[in-house]
């Protein structure tokens, strides 16, 4: 587990534990109950973006096509913060469940949060809406070493494997794949 040491040094927020032994349990909720509280709560993610910041490539941004509300196109890795879990640790988990890249957490760099209402989603209700908090995440990767893992892990739930990951070279190619604003500006906030 990261200590608030490290916390600082990554800018990650900073977290505390009333007792550091607590463990919490996350129980399993029906359908209708998580489909209640997630429309009456702010739900708290987490998003991955892969770059490679490599001034010898020319590819420096990847992203998978999302088939499922909210956010059909061009997203981020992402999922839920988990009860008791640490940003860093479930932007570990929910890369490798989605992508199969299993990394050390010091390569998940922490870079801002993101706020997104929507009002449409995949779950039921659909018409409900949902209020996302993300922590957003970059990730830097080798594309000639772990590229390959990551087209060969897309989770087929989630991404269109058909499509692919979008390779981006800079900002204009995210404008042209009318990628969201959001990472746009994560781009910017990135490589600016």
């Amino acid at each position: 587990m990261t200590d608030n040491k490290q916390r600082l040094a990554s800018n990650l927020p900073y977290w505390s534990k009333d007792d550091p032994a607590t463990q919490l349990k996350t129980p399993r909720l029906s359908n209708e109950i998580y489909a209640a509280s997630s429309s009456s709560y702010v739900l708290v993610c987490v998003e991955i973006m892969l770059i490679c910041r490599d001034p010898r490539r020319l590819v420096h941004v990847f992203l998978p096509w999302r088939q499922r509300k909210p956010c059909v196109g061009w997203w981020y890795f992402g999922g839920r913060v988990q009860r008791g879990e640490m940003e860093n640790e479930a932007a570990q988990r929910v890369l490798e469940r989605e992508a199969g890249l299993k990394l050390p957490l010091p390569r998940f760099v922490y870079v801002r949060d993101h706020r997104l209402i929507c009002g449409d989603r995949e779950e039921i209700p659909q018409d409900a809406g949902a209020d996302y908090l993300s922590h957003q995440f970059v990730v830097d990767i080798d594309p000639e070493k772990e590229l390959g893992t990551v087209r060969e892990h897309l989770d087929g739930l989630e991404f269109d494997r058909e499509r692919g990951i979008l390779m981006a070279c800079n900002r204009g190619d995210l404008i042209r794949a009318h990628a969201h604003h959001s990472i746009i500006s994560l781009y910017d906030a990135v490589f600016s």
